[in-house]
């Protein structure tokens, strides 16, 4: 997962290609940025089923 200031089209497809499975753009405000802290918690820990590796 990488989480970033930058929207520039080329830096999502690098990352994309180079094995990120998300890219998510920081908000500017502290308050925004703690709500969409707590909504990726929500989703990485909680709601995400993965399969272990073998």
């Amino acid at each position: 997962m990488i989480l970033t200031s930058s929207q520039e089209e080329i830096d999502i497809k690098t990352c994309l290609d180079e094995g990120a499975n998300s890219y998510i753009c920081k908000p500017q405000s502290f308050e925004a940025f703690s709500r969409e802290l707590q909504t990726i918690q929500d989703y990485w820990l909680r709601l995400n089923r993965s399969v272990a590796a073998k």
